[in-house]
């Protein structure tokens, strides 16, 4: 009839282990898309920009090396520091209240990355985001806009994914 979410492994439904590996691969996940949409905005732009790229390997290559992988060793680091920070308490606040579904993961996911993503934005001064709003181009809140919409839904593909490895399904009929 109904289903109840619980913690993986232990009896008191709760693991370390599988939460600390959890917020790992969401961190990885997490690194991952963005550094991909990092990548494939840097070569879009590339081509805009009517760069001239002799070999289609040799510019992959390149993009791989300089501009992804600094991306995904940042990133990994941001999500990772984030998920401490922020994760952590938001969990143990919605795990108290018996709020444990995919989908209010998800949502609390993309809730906390937009907080976290306008902090950073605005150089963890909320005051300054609205002064660099107020003195921005259009096209700068355009990518301020489109890179919040981003980290927000991968931080709901982050939430979701971490989810998914802490929690299991129970019925009971």
């Amino acid at each position: 009839m109904g289903e109840r979410y619980i913690s993986s492994e232990n009896r008191n439904g709760f693991s370390f282990k599988r939460a600390a590996l959890a917020m790992l691969a969401g961190a990885f996940v997490g690194a991952t898309l963005v550094s991909i949409g990092f990548g494939i905005e840097t070569l879009i732009s590339s081509y805009l920009n009517n760069e001239q790229h002799s070999n289609l390997l040799g510019t992959l290559g390149y993009l791989l090396l300089v501009f992804m992988l600094p991306a995904f060793v940042a990133s990994f680091i941001a999500f990772l520091l984030g998920l401490l920070a922020l994760g952590i308490p938001t969990w143990i606040v919605l795990h108290r209240l018996g709020l444990r579904t995919q989908k209010t993961a998800t949502i609390s996911g993309i809730s906390v990355t937009s907080l976290a993503s306008i902090l950073i934005i605005s150089g963890l001064d909320y005051r300054e985001f609205f002064v660099r709003i107020d003195r921005a181009s259009n096209e700068e809140i355009i990518f301020w806009i489109f890179n919040l919409i981003m980290l927000s839904l991968i931080g709901g593909i982050v939430a979701f994914v971490i989810w998914k490895l802490n929690y299991k399904i129970k019925n009971h009929n």
